[in-house]
Order: structure tokens, then C-alpha cells, then sequence
């Protein structure tokens, strides 16, 4: 469970015990610790059906997490297994070594729509407490990618400079929750809830690049990009909720009761690292490529305030909680292995591996401000948020992507190409489910284009999907829909 998760889940039990003993208290004090009672207890119902995976930034769009890759239509059309290619101007994103590949100057410009779906059947958290169906719906549309780059000649020495400027992480998305149902039977008592949530982020981890590449040995391309890190996120969450709460002791009595509550996110994150590639052609159109994304130490503001409002028959009553972190976030490493072959002119396929160390991206000390106004440090990972432990269905995993696509070109009418794409590739994500096994999603990816003279257009669609075990309890499956459109435009000069 997520950090808020768990302290929701405190108060929760807290309460219980309140609710079990309700039977003692004379009426006066009964209708006071009822008002207290679902001042806690209502926010369960509001957030306590959020993912135990849920991400700070972006509650389904975690696979962007999972290792930043590169960009364009043409990469994402073929999976994204370009680490052995990277020929065109989006080069440096995957692999700064196939900069000296580059002949001419080219200029890029990359845009991306993503649309999720999180579907989660009904929930019984345990034998008093179940949640209904939920729908996430989320959207985005933004920039992605644009660069420079300008090969020219020192003597026989071919030097590839570009620069570069990438959305490497979006937050740039829209998501809706309606009509939830959450029942809680603690004994003696009867709550109902009906709920909506809808969350609204901006900005992203954007990153200007200065790559350097060239040509050895006329078979082995070199090149180290330096990339600075920076921007951040703001984003906010509101939600509702009405229902009845029922206590049966002393006497049943129903009690009309709303909630609303208000978060709201900032976050800046600046840093630095350095990548290094390397492209080999073998033998044969045989090409192999390896790229090395340094980790790195970032500096991490972030800050989250929560206000909640519960009104019980006319009677309200309001809390809140703060939590965040000023503190150095540790950048975890990359490591990115590819192959490609060319079997004839027009067929090219390829295939990559990439890890990255999320297992060790870990913010020490970070805060949450308590009701008494102190706070309380503990250390917890990013991008989970979940606070380290030893126990294995809260921790952080390094991730493991598998991608394979191949490109064929086909020869139009006055000397068009049209290049068709296809990709496959698992993506196993940097939290676990429920029991602490690892979550893999999987997709499929398709794309074509048109290259004609010095322009080209390339267009690629990308489906990933997947399931994993939300509750131990009662096996329920939390099930993930991405569907992503990535557009390119390269001109040659």
C-alpha cells in the first residue's frame, strides 16, 4: 500500500475499536465520537479505493516510469527496440552512439496522445469492508520531442553535435472515477458510500540534451549526451462522496452524512546525468548497441496538503494532513542492450533489453505532518511513495523490458518510401502486486509512414495491457488499458 494508504488504514482500525464499543456511551457522547467516527472513516471510503500501486504522479501511466526511454513514431513503431538502430534524429534518446551514423543535418519534432483505462472489479478488503467496481478513465495530448542536429568534418573525423528536448516523464493527464460503491459492516454498525474522484496534473521531468557522437574505425559509432534535468508537477485531486451511516447500538438511527475532499501536489525536480552509447555494426548488416544512463542525485521539493470536510446531519467537521519531502532524490541507472539485423534493403528487425534499478530510488526522511502538528520522517521509495520495510509486498523492484520490432519498406509512386512497423514487448513495472510478485504488462505496437525527398511522417500506435492481484483476500484483478499515439516529423536539410 502507498504511504497515505497505510495511515488511512491506522485511522481505519482505529475506528473499529470505537465502533465495537459505541454500546458504553451515553447518547450525548454517541452522537460526538459518531461525528469523529466518519470524520476518519469517510475518507477510507473516498481514497480507500485507490490502487495499492498508485503513482504520485500519474495513477495508471507507470510504465512511462519504468525506464525512460526515447522518442519517436518510427522507435515506438517497431516496440521501441532502437537501441541497435538509432539512424535518424531522434538518435540521442536512445542511444547517443548512433549520432555518428547521421550524414546530413536533420531537425525533429515528436507529439504524443496516451489514453488509459484501469478497470477493477468490486473488492472485499475484508469480511466488513467492500468496494465496488472501479473505472478509471484518463487522457493526455502533448509535446514529446524536439531536436537538432548538424554532422560536420574535422579532417577525416565526422563529428554528430545535436541538441535535444524531451518530455522524458509526462504528468500531463486528465482522470475521472464515478459512482463507486463502498459498504463497511463493522458489527453493530451499517455504512454506505457513494463516491467520485477526478484528478487533474500538469507538467513532467523534462530534459534538454547536448549529445556529441561520431565514427570509429568505419564499424564502431560512439557518443555521451549530457542531459539536465528539470521542471515539475502540479496537480490537484478532488472528491465526493454521500451515503448513510447506520450505528445499531444503543438503537438503530440513520444518519444522512456527505464528504468532500481537496489535495493539491507540487512538485520541482532539477538534476543532471550523462548517457553513453556505443553502435557496432558486426558483419553483414548486423549491428549491436549498448547505452548507459547514469544514475544521479536530484533535487526533490515536493509538497502535499489534504483538507476534508465531513458533514453529518447538518454538523461538520473539517481535517486535514501534509506530507512531502526538500530533500536529494537518488536517479537510478540504465542499462540498455540491442541488436538489429538487415536481411535485405528493405527489412530491418530488431530487439532490446533495458533494466533500471528502481529498487534503490529511495528518499530519506520525508515527512508527514501530523493532526498534533509535529512531524514524523520515515524513508520511502520513488516513485511508489511506499515507506521501505522488510516486507516484500511493500517493496520497490528493479524493472525488465523486452521489446522486438522489425520495419519493411515499401517503394511507392515517384519515388515515395512507405515504411510499415511492427513491435511486441513485456514490460515488468517497479512495484508488485498484492503477495510481492513482480507485475509484468505487455503490448503491441504498429506504425507506417512516408518519406519523400528530405521529409518524412511516421505515425505509431501503441496498446499495453496487462492484470495483476489487487487483494490477497479475495483475489480480485486490477486490470491496465494504455493506448498511446506518437506522430514524428523529420526534415532533412
Amino acid at each position: 500500500m502507498t504511504m497515505k494508504q497505510n495511515k488511512r488504514n491506522d485511522m481505519n482500525e482505529m475506528n473499529n475499536s470505537n465502533l465495537n464499543n459505541k454500546g458504553k456511551e451515553n447518547s450525548s457522547m454517541n452522537v460526538f465520537r459518531l461525528i469523529l467516527l466518519l470524520a476518519f472513516v469517510i475518507p477510507v471510503g473516498l481514497f480507500g479505493q485507490r490502487e495499492k500501486d498508485s503513482k504520485l504522479f500519474s495513477p495508471a501511466s507507470g510504465t512511462t516510469f519504468s525506464g525512460v526511454l526515447g522518442s519517436g513514431a518510427r522507435a515506438y513503431g517497431m516496440g521501441g527496440a532502437f537501441i541497435a538502430i538509432a539512424d535518424d534524429a531522434t538518435a540521442a534518446s536512445w542511444n547517443p552512439g548512433g549520432l555518428g551514423q547521421l550524414e546530413k543535418p536533420e531537425l525533429s519534432l515528436v507529439a504524443r496522445y496516451q489514453n488509459y483505462r484501469t478497470l477493477q472489479p468490486a473488492q472485499l478488503v475484508n469480511p466488513y469492508y467492500l468496494i465496488g467496481p472501479q473505472d478509471y478513465d484518463g487522457n493526455a495530448l502533448g509535446f514529446d520531442f524536439i531536436s537538432f542536429t548538424y554532422p560536420f568534418r574535422i579532417g577525416k573525423h565526422k563529428i554528430v553535435p545535436q541538441i535535444s528536448y524531451q518530455r522524458s516523464i509526462s504528468f500531463d493527464i486528465r482522470t475521472r472515477m464515478n459512482n463507486v460503491r463502498t459498504m463497511i459492516t463493522e458489527p453493530g454498525s451499517f455504512m454506505e458510500i457513494f463516491s467520485a474522484d477526478s484528478q487533474v496534473f500538469t507538467g513532467g521531468i523534462d530534459t534538454v540534451t547536448f549529445s556529441l557522437g561520431s565514427k570509429l574505425f568505419n564499424r564502431i559509432n560512439i557518443g555521451i549526451s549530457a542531459n539536465v534535468m528539470l521542471n515539475g508537477l502540479n496537480g490537484r485531486e478532488t472528491s465526493d462522496a454521500y451515503g448513510k451511516f447506520t450505528p445499531q447500538l444503543p438503537f438503530p438511527t440513520e444518519n444522512n452524512y456527505s464528504g468532500a475532499s481537496k489535495e493539491t501536489i507540487r512538485a520541482d525536480i532539477d538534476g543532471f546525468n550523462i548517457n553513453v552509447g556505443v553502435l557496432v555494426d558486426i558483419a553483414n548488416n548486423f549491428k549491436v548497441g549498448m547505452v548507459y544512463k547514469s544514475a544521479s542525485t536530484l533535487n526533490f521539493d515536493y509538497k502535499v496538503t489534504n483538507q476534508q470536510v465531513v458533514t453529518i446531519n447538518n454538523v461538520s467537521t473539517q481535517t486535514g494532513v501534509e506530507y512531502g519531502a526538500v530533500k536529494n532524490l537518488k536517479w537510478p541507472y540504465t542499462i540498455g542492450l540491442g541488436i538489429s539485423y538487415r536481411p535485405s534493403d528493405p527489412l530491418t528487425i530488431s530487439a532490446d533489453l533495458t533494466t533500471t534499478r528502481w529498487s534503490r530510488s529511495i528518499i530519506r526522511n520525508f515527512y508527514i505532518k501530523e493532526s498534533d502538528n509535529t512531524d514524523k520522517l520515515i524513508d520511502v521509495y520513488f516513485p511508489t511513495f511506499t515507506e521501505v520495510s522488510n516486507d516484500i509486498r511493500k517493496m520497490q523492484v528493479d524493472t525488465m523490458q523486452v521489446r522486438g520490432g522489425m520495419e519493411y519498406i515499401l517503394m511507392g509512386k515517384n519515388y515515395f518510401l512507405i515504411p510499415i512497423r511492427f513491435g511486441i514487448f513485456s514490460d515488468t513495472q517497479y512495484y508488485v502486486d498484492s503477495t510481492g510478485k513482480k507485475v509484468t504488462l505487455f503490448g503491441v505496437t504498429g506504425g507506417a509512414g512516408i518519406k519523400k525527398g528530405a521529409f518524412s511522417f511516421d505515425m505509431a500506435i501503441m496498446y499495453e495491457f496487462g492484470n495483476y492481484l489487487k487483494s490477497n483476500y479475495d483475489y480480485s484483478e486490477t486490470l491496465f488499458h494504455d493506448f498511446r499515439i506518437y506522430s514524428s516529423i523529420i526534415f532533412t536539410l
